[in-house]
């Protein structure tokens, strides 16, 4: 996370929006007389919304969080597309 003055953000605008966008990390922007803001790329952005709609619904959480739980213990098969256009048959949940 880069954190800035709001001094130095005004003056280099530009620069630490490209930096935000280009890191993709977040930018505190510090404030003496008031709240602290944070800066995101709007790609960045729309992905953390798109995370918490995903998990809003805690049986799709649960199903995002055990798929993502086989991937990492190496329980999946992965199939070719040109398969699947072909017509194959694939079982799925194996």
């Amino acid at each position: 996370m880069n954190i800035v003055n709001y001094s130095d953000a005004r003056a280099s605008l530009k620069s630490v929006m490209d930096a935000t966008c280009d890191s993709h990390e977040a930018t505190v922007i510090t404030r003496k007389n008031g709240g602290d803001v944070v800066m995101l790329s709007k790609e960045d952005y729309d992905s953390i919304n798109e995370t918490l709609y995903l998990l809003r619904s805690p049986r799709n959480a649960e199903r995002l969080l055990n798929a993502v739980a086989d991937i990492k213990a190496g329980r999946v098969v992965v199939h070719d597309l040109q398969d699947i256009e072909n017509g194959e048959e694939i079982e799925l949940g194996k």
